[in-house]
C-alpha cells in the first residue's frame, strides 16, 4: 500500500518536519490581520487600513503561498487539496520554507535566494516536484553536522550539491523517480545530483 511505501515515510516526514514552521507562520499572519480588524473596530477613522496597505499586500501573499504549501504538504502524504492545482509557485514555496527548516536545525543553506524557483509548465507544476527538490535538499542538511553549510547549485536540467549524498538521499531519489519517472537522482559518496527535463527549472529575479 502506498502509505505503508518507503517514499510515503519519507514525503511525511519532511511535510511533518515543515509543519510547525508553516504554522507559526500562519499564526503570525493571522495576529498581524487580527491587530488591524481590533484597531479598525475601536477607530474606524483611523485610517490604520490605507497606512497599512504594503503591510496588507504582503500578508496576502504570505497566506496566499502558505495555503498553496499546505496543499502540497497535504497531498504529498496521501489527503488530495492540491486536487487540479497547477502554480509556478509551489517550487519556491517548498524550498524557501524547507530553506527555513535547514536553518532553524542548526544548519544553514546559500544559494541564490533573491531568485526564487519558477517551475515550468505541467508535470513540474504538481505537488511531486517540489516535494522532489526540497525534499533533496532537507535529506542531504540531515546528514551535515550541526553549524555546516549546504551549497546546492540550480542548473537548467537538474540540482545537486557536493555534500550530503547518503543512503537516504538514495532511497529519496528512488521514491522520486517512482512518481517522476522523467526526474533521476545519482548519488555518488557525498555528491548527489538530479536531473530533469528541460524547463522544468527556472530562476526568476525579483
Amino acid at each position: 500500500m502506498e502509505t505503508t511505501s518507503p517514499g510515503h515515510a519519507l514525503r511525511s516526514s519532511w511535510a511533518a518536519a515543515l509543519m510547525p514552521i508553516v504554522l507559526h507562520e500562519l499564526n503570525n499572519a493571522t495576529q498581524f490581520l487580527s491587530m488591524l480588524h481590533s484597531v479598525h473596530t475601536q477607530d474606524p477613522e483611523s485610517g490604520l487600513f490605507q497606512r497599512s496597505a504594503e503591510d496588507l499586500g504582503s500578508t496576502a501573499s504570505t497566506v496566499e503561498d502558505l495555503g498553496l504549501l499546505m496543499a502540497i504538504l497535504s497531498t504529498a502524504t496521501g489527503t488530495d487539496l492540491l486536487m487540479e492545482r497547477r502554480s509556478a509557485r509551489g517550487l519556491a514555496v517548498a524550498t524557501q520554507i524547507t530553506t527555513k527548516l535547514i536553518r532553524k536545525s542548526g544548519r544553514d543553506l546559500r544559494w541564490d535566494e533573491d531568485a526564487p524557483l519558477v517551475a515550468g509548465e505541467g508535470a513540474a507544476q504538481g505537488w511531486e516536484f517540489p516535494w522532489a527538490m526540497a525534499g533533496s535538499l532537507w535529506v542531504a542538511a540531515s546528514e551535515l553536522e550541526e553549524g555546516a553549510c549546504l551549497e546546492p547549485s540550480i542548473f537548467a536540467d537538474g540540482w545537486g550539491a557536493a555534500t550530503g549524498g547518503c543512503s537516504s538521499m538514495q532511497q529519496h531519489a528512488d521514491a522520486v523517480s517512482e512518481l517522476l519517472p522523467d526526474v533521476r537522482g545519482e548519488v555518488s559518496g557525498e555528491e548527489w545530483r538530479f536531473s530533469a527535463p528541460p524547463g522544468w527549472i527556472a530562476q526568476n529575479p525579483e
